[in-house]
């Protein structure tokens, strides 16, 4: 089972990445570009290398920038606006930068932001705790939490540090009380304005299980033990999840998480772990 919701998943994360490049026509030869920012200025990027071509759009005029022509092709291009060119190198943080300036001129979304910008979220949802359980205590539990995402908008728009706290709300067969604290990281396949698909991984977990013992049922393979202590726990889990801008800085949230958990003994039954969701910029 795992290994068919792997095969798809990563079947779609490959049809993502296609539908995230266009085809641009650069000189008359024919490139596959994709948006590192898109406003009155459009900054694309060719990066099926790592050296990061660059190329600036305009009233459909698409242009590739290099060390010869990058200062006066930015020039002509922005020449209705007054931007800074001192200092200006061609790499991708400077580029962008720039491209950002001059579109915020236009449209103030395009301003600035700190080094660190901060999402808050809340969540709710659904999970069997799959890596903790026995398979007869096997149930499902409703679960709240909150998260905050931690991000560069500048420079690692398409990366996260997660930080999230979870608890359990109600019981099953076993009388459990869940707390979690994880930590991750987020990397979005999708990041267009307004929608945001993206992988994510789980690689710190603190948690505290607190049961009655005498009525968990014996199995083999998988022991877990009542404490009022935080345990610490490494594993590697792997999910993914999908964000949709209703309002500005305010999105909707769907996440289907830990659909591999690697580095802990479970029951080898199906994972469980649905969250909804909402999150806003701080």
């Amino acid at each position: 089972m795992k290994k068919l919701i792997l095969s798809v998943a990563f079947l779609l994360i490959a049809n993502f990445l296609t539908a995230q490049s266009v085809e641009m026509q650069v000189n008359g030869e024919t490139r596959v570009l994709s948006y590192e920012v898109k406003g009155e200025l459009d900054l694309l990027v060719d990066d099926s290398s790592r050296k990061y071509n660059l190329f600036i759009k305009k009233n459909d005029i698409v242009k590739k920038l290099t060390e010869d022509n990058y200062l006066g092709l930015l020039s002509d291009f922005t020449s209705d606006k007054d931007i800074p060119e001192d200092d200006l190198r061609l790499n991708l943080r400077d580029i962008r930068n720039f491209v950002l300036d001059y579109n915020a001129k236009f449209d103030s979304k395009f301003d600035k932001t700190p080094p660190v910008s901060v999402r808050l979220g809340l969540l709710g949802g659904v999970s069997n705790y799959n890596a903790f359980l026995p398979q007869q205590g096997d149930d499902d539990y409703n679960f709240g939490g909150i998260s905050f995402e931690f991000y560069n908008q500048e420079k690692f728009n398409r990366h996260s540090l997660l930080l999230q706290v979870r608890k359990n709300f109600d019981s099953g067969d076993i009388d459990l009380d869940v707390w979690e604290i994880g930590i991750g990281y987020r990397f979005k396949i999708i990041n267009t304005e307004k929608f945001h698909l993206y992988f994510e991984t789980e690689f710190f977990n603190l948690h505290r299980l607190d049961f009655d013992e005498s009525i968990t049922p014996d199995q083999e393979g998988v022991t877990i033990e009542p404490s009022s202590d935080w345990e610490v726990e490494p594993p590697l889990s792997i999910g993914g999840g999908i964000a949709y801008e209703v309002a500005e800085n305010f999105y909707l949230t769907a996440n289907y998480n830990n659909i591999v958990f690697l580095g802990l003994d479970d029951n080898d039954e199906s994972p469980l772990d649905i969250r909804f969701g909402l999150k806003f910029d701080l």
